[in-house]
């Protein structure tokens, strides 16, 4: 396989990456009202659905970036996309069987495999393109993107009329298929930089800090903003969010 054809394969692995996230986001976003009225959950349990895969995004996009750099970038964008499809499989069959547990499981798959991908996807044209062509292929990548990323919130609000909210989360499974597909094209030799030493602590107070608050906020719209729950997770995110920068 020629240089351009690989170049070309990295664009559009990249851009299918970060479009299986975006398919799965809008299916989310499109589909929690009927999510919620189907399972017969509160408004606040159903922003579990959403919150728990950012929260986990956030906490791990640290980890996925320092795999990338040990692992190769290439290995650890496969294993992310397979979690992410993977979780969208399991959150559909969770869907079909109503059992909200079961959601949430296939959704906190999702977050990890996109915590583990989103890195590497823009790392990889990095890696195979010089410096004078990477703003280039980052854009012709966004472009890709942003024009899937328009349509996809309609294509799945059709489905979710036509069948059920539950095989919206299909699309990103059959996404997370084709990057796949394109990613086995991509053949290049990465040049792995001197290996430092994981900052275990930093990415787990991030973690931390990120779940206390977020959990916080979701509270607050049951227990109000002053209630003293709400303050102490809230105060408590804060206080390892300031430990995390001395640190």
């Amino acid at each position: 396989m020629n240089e351009q054809t690989v170049k070309r394969y990295a664009v559009l692995t990249a851009a299918a990456g970060l479009s299986t996230w975006a398919i799965d986001m809008a299916a989310t976003q499109v589909g929690l009202p009927s999510m919620q009225a189907a399972l017969g959950i509160s408004v606040i349990a159903s922003q579990w659905i959403l919150n728990l895969t950012l929260m986990i995004i956030a906490g791990f996009i640290t980890v996925g970036g320092a795999l990338g750099d040990r692992l190769g970038r290439m290995r650890v964008f496969r294993l992310g996309i397979i979690l992410l499809a993977a979780g969208a499989f399991i959150t559909f069959l969770g869907g079909v069987v109503d059992i909200f547990p079961i959601i949430l499981v296939g959704r906190a798959l999702e977050g990890l495999g996109v915590g583990f991908s989103l890195p590497a996807s823009t790392a990889l044209l990095i890696d195979v393109f010089p410096m004078a062509e990477r703003g280039g292929a980052k854009g012709k990548m966004m472009m890709i993107s942003m024009t899937i990323t328009a349509f996809a919130p309609t294509v799945i609000g059709v489905i979710i009329q036509a069948v059920s909210w539950p095989y919206a989360y299909l699309l990103t499974a059959a996404a997370g298929v084709i990057t796949l597909v394109l990613a086995g094209k991509v053949k290049y030799e990465q040049k792995m930089p001197a290996k430092k030493p994981f900052d275990v602590m930093g990415s787990v107070l991030l973690f931390l800090a990120i779940t206390l608050i977020t959990v916080g906020i979701m509270q607050a719209g049951d227990s109000g903003l002053t209630s003293p729950s709400v303050l102490t997770l809230v105060g408590g995110g804060l206080v390892v969010g300031a430990a995390l920068v001395v640190i």
